[in-house]
Order: structure tokens, then C-alpha cells, then sequence
């Protein structure tokens, strides 16, 4: 139900559906030549949500990032399963018709990363 990329021993999770995927993939890549220890989890079906897989993913990880290409629909199912402190799983939300680009996600991490030193 879920696709999975670098998960094995990530710290930081970028959470993508549809062609955000292709993004989040490539900001995974650049991140990891960083040293951060980022992974993807890119849902193959939003309904039934993947509930297992995703809270599976929250135990692990100490960050999410959801890049998503309207108001946050996916970051609040994300939450809703999560134990997090709040500012933990935050959104990239783009509502214009330009993609979100591997570029904007990997800029976004790296705040999130930065704040949390």
C-alpha cells in the first residue's frame, strides 16, 4: 500500500503522493549526499489510508515533511495518527499549478532540520 525509499535508517521522512513523489525522491537523494538521514514514503492508495505503514514510520522518525499540491489533506491524516509534539510533521502546500519541485521540499527539510538544533 505504501512505497517505501530509504527508509531503512532514516531519522527525517518526506511523506508524497502522486507526482509529488517524483520530487520528494529526488530531495531524498540530495539530502542524503548532506548526511541527513532522509527517507520517502509515498502512498499507493489515499483510501483506505495506509494507517499501519504510516504509524509504522512515525515511531522511527523524529521529523515529517508532507509536499503536498493543495491545502494539506495528507499532513492532517499524518497527524491525525501521530504522537508527535506539535511542529514535528509540517506541510509544504503549493496551490498554484507549478509543480512542487525537489528543490522547494529539500529547502523546507533543511529549515525544519536547522530549527530543530
Amino acid at each position: 500500500m505504501v512505497d517505501e525509499f530509504c527508509m531503512e535508517d532514516a531519522d527525517f521522512c518526506i511523506v508524497a503522493y502522486g507526482s509529488v513523489g517524483r520530487s520528494a525522491r529526488q530531495a531524498v537523494k540530495m539530502l542524503r549526499q548532506e548526511g541527513v538521514k532522509a527517507g520517502m514514503i509515498r502512498p499507493q492508495i489515499l483510501w483506505p489510508f495506509p494507517k499501519f505503514p504510516v504509524e509504522n514510520m512515525l515511531e522511527r522518525v523524529s521529523h515529517v515533511l508532507v509536499p503536498e499540491m493543495n491545502v494539506g489533506q495528507l499532513r492532517k491524516e499524518v497527524e491525525r495518527l501521530a504522537c508527535m509534539p506539535r511542529g514535528m510533521i509540517q506541510g509544504l502546500n503549493v496551490l498554484d499549478p507549478s509543480f512542487i519541485t525537489a528543490e522547494q521540499i529539500h529547502d523546507k527539510a533543511m529549515e525544519m532540520i536547522s530549527k530543530q538544533k
